[in-house]
Order: structure tokens, then C-alpha cells, then sequence
């Protein structure tokens, strides 16, 4: 007679209970890691804490949690350019015929140039305060009408 033998095999232990302690610390670490890493995001899209000073209606408080020192991410410095363009400003034909009267009535003794210098604005003022009329240096309506008086009568104060 044969005879056969068949192997037997033990069953694979079966764990139970709680798990061990290396399982449980690696869940708890990507819990950790998972919080960190919404906590990052928030705060960058967040932005910083605003809070309003209750003894100024129109004025917000900005509370950085960075030392004083330290510039936010948020502020960009504004670039100028290394040679900046300046409109040209051109000569103006009503201010050069406003000098050569002012001129003609002695208020005015600067370059007949078209533009309104400082010399212009004094010459203006000068004949503000002789007409009564409040010294801005502006050439406005009333100043233009008593410059064409004392042109027509010749008549100001500082020509004697």
C-alpha cells in the first residue's frame, strides 16, 4: 500500500486587538502633517489679521505676526526707471502776451519766455493787491479785466 502524504499548512496567525504603536504614530503623524499643511494655505491666502481701531471710524489697524524688519510678500517696491521721461512743455503765446503787459505797467521784469515762472506769479500777485482783489497768482476773469483797466488808463500804482 501507498502511502500519500499531504502536507498541512498552520493558518496565518490572526491579529487582533489594537493595533501597535508604530501604526498608530504614523497615522497620527499625516493627521499632523495634513493640518500643517491647510494651516500653510489658509495663511497664504488669508492674508494678514485687519483690525479696526475703535477710536477712528476710517483707520485699520494691519497686525503682522513678522517682526518690524521684515517686509511682507504682499508690498512690491515700485520700479522707476533709470532715466524717467518728462513731458516737454512748450511756451505758451496767451502767458508771453500776460508778461509783456504785466511788463508794460512795470509789474513784471523777467524774460518774455511764455512761461508762468515764479517771477510770472509775483508779477500777478503784484497787480492783484493794487486792483483789491485776493493775491492767488492765478490770471483769472477779474485779474484779466483790471490788467485791461490800468492798461486802457495807464493807471497803476507802481509805475510813478
Amino acid at each position: 500500500m501507498t502511502t500519500v502524504t499531504t502536507p498541512t499548512t498552520s493558518p496565518a496567525p490572526v491579529r487582533t486587538g489594537k493595533p501597535t504603536g508604530w501604526i498608530a504614530a504614523t497615522i497620527l503623524a499625516a493627521v499632523l502633517a495634513l493640518v500643517g499643511m491647510l494651516a500653510a494655505v489658509f495663511m497664504a491666502y488669508a492674508g494678514p489679521a485687519v483690525s479696526h481701531d475703535s477710536s477712528s471710524s476710517s483707520a485699520a489697524v494691519v497686525t503682522h505676526h513678522k517682526h518690524a524688519d521684515v517686509t511682507p510678500a504682499h508690498q512690491v517696491t515700485p520700479v522707476t526707471p533709470a532715466h524717467p521721461v518728462t513731458p516737454k512743455v512748450t511756451p505758451s503765446d496767451s502767458i508771453k502776451l500776460e508778461q509783456q503787459e504785466l511788463g508794460r505797467l512795470n509789474y513784471y521784469e523777467g524774460p518774455i519766455n511764455g512761461y508762468y515762472t515764479q517771477a510770472t506769479i509775483n508779477a500777478v500777485k503784484y497787480l492783484q493787491r493794487d486792483a483789491g482783489l485776493p493775491q492767488t497768482g492765478q490770471m483769472n476773469t477779474a485779474t484779466q479785466s483790471a490788467l485791461a483797466t490800468m492798461l486802457a488808463t495807464g493807471n497803476n500804482h507802481m509805475a510813478g
